[in-house]
């Protein structure tokens, strides 16, 4: 019977997998690039589900690796496949209720460790609120006219580092529905503690010339691009730090 459940799973990895290479084709999604010569041998890989995908480099992800994982909704499919994978230690943060509630009803391994609040410029508290046509992702974003307006604690980059006892993370992925913009300098700041870094920009949110800026920043500052989704709202970085 346990081998049976055994090769189910695995069937429906399998799937799970194969449709969401199909989905990538379809809706133009994760279409990694390099244009680095010394990456070029570097492994490569997508990890997570659906619009949890992401492509990163997993040359030097193991069992010591720590990850921060910030704005996470209702989906840690990445945050999973990197620990059942890698055996890395994740660190979660999201400050809404509706996740919270969420990862309440999960059940979680044992290195996922979960921080309800979010990442901005300054520590202290920050208004959210839901835009129109989504469910779970929230914005700090001002300028957003949305519903379920709420006020949640947020920290500083440097300051999450201090209270969790790090000076490096291996891995920073950023979903966080255009807050990502006002933390571009705090990026670049902590640019040599941090060894990859994936963030999305949403440019339907606030406007492609941001994002245009944010990328100059931060290649100035020595990251590297690694991939971009098909979609071009998903970007994979190394750090100047990054192992050669």
């Amino acid at each position: 019977m346990f081998k049976a459940k055994l090769f189910l799973k695995l069937c429906f990895g399998i799937l799970e997998n194969i449709r969401d290479d199909f989905l990538d084709l379809l809706f133009k999604r994760t279409q990694p690039y390099e244009n680095d010569e010394k990456l070029a041998s570097a492994k490569l890989q997508k990890l997570g589900k659906g619009d949890g995908r992401w492509s990163l480099l997993t040359d030097h992800i193991n069992n010591r690796s720590v990850v921060y994982s910030v704005g996470i909704g209702n989906d840690i499919s990445f945050d999973l496949d990197l620990i059942n994978r890698f055996g890395c230690e994740v660190h979660a943060f999201d400050p809404t209720s509706f996740s919270k509630q969420w990862l309440h009803k999960q059940k979680l391994p044992h290195k996922f460790f979960f921080h309800d609040h979010g990442l901005a410029n300054y520590t202290g508290s920050a208004n959210f609120a839901l835009p129109q046509g989504h469910s779970v992702s929230f914005s700090m974003l001002e300028a957003i006219e949305g519903r379920h307006h709420h006020v949640a604690q947020v920290k500083k980059l440097s300051d999450i580092f201090s209270t969790l006892g790090h000076s490096k993370v291996d891995l920073l992925k950023i979903d966080i529905e255009g807050g990502e913009y006002e933390i571009i300098d705090d990026l670049v700041q902590s640019a040599d503690s941090i060894g990859q870094l994936l963030i999305e920009f949403h440019d339907r949110l606030i406007g492609k010339e941001l994002s245009k800026e944010a990328l100059n920043k931060l290649q100035d500052a020595g990251y590297t691009i690694v991939a971009v989704s098909r979609r071009g709202l998903e970007y994979s970085f190394s750090g100047p730090s990054y192992p050669n």
